[in-house]
């Protein structure tokens, strides 16, 4: 019984955590600001413990080429926010003209 309590408890106090998440929606995105970071690798040794030895193994990790654009978001209550987002290559491009026509 105890535990059904419990359970009842936990149960009506997510629900009320829940009840003040709201949705707001997306009125405008303008662009304020774009990143293009190249493609790039690095280089590391980790080491990998073999019995009584532990041996340096080198590994190589790849980061594709990434464009990124900074949003100042408007929401429908009339609220704003700024967000990085990642984006295609298209998106990138034109974020880039648009802020240059400014």
């Amino acid at each position: 019984m105890k535990n059904a309590l419990r359970i009842a408890a936990i149960l009506l106090a997510v629900v009320i955590l829940l009840t003040g998440c709201t949705h707001k929606n997306v009125v405008d995105k303008e662009p304020l600001d774009v990143c293009f970071t190249p493609a790039h690798t690095w280089n590391t040794v980790v080491p990998v413990p073999m019995g009584k030895h532990i041996l340096p193994m080198p590994r190589t990790y790849y980061y594709a080429d990434r464009w990124e654009v900074l949003y100042l978001i408007t929401y429908d209550d009339g609220s704003t926010a700024k967000r990085w987002t990642e984006v295609d290559q298209n998106t990138y491009e034109q974020a880039r003209i648009a802020l240059e026509r400014k």
